[in-house]
């Protein structure tokens, strides 16, 4: 799965203020960067994937803003 987005159902999930500031103290946690010349590349790419899945979670967090409580 590339998306969140595409999970059934996500698009009708409430996101809390503490999912939100869940999301942001994730974010800051892990913050994008470069694999340092001392690291070990296996220990680079796991960084790597969850610093991805960060990021879908402030996308879906992002959309959830953008357009949320419209109803």
């Amino acid at each position: 799965m590339s998306d969140l987005n595409e999970t059934q159902g996500i698009e009708d999930t409430e996101i809390t203020e503490s999912v939100m500031h869940f999301i942001d103290v994730l974010d800051s946690l892990y913050p994008h960067r470069c694999i340092s010349r001392t690291e070990d590349v296996i220990d680079a790419h796991r960084y790597a994937a969850v610093r991805e899945f960060i990021d879908e979670l402030v996308a879906v967090k992002n959309d959830h803003l953008e357009g949320g409580d419209v109803d």
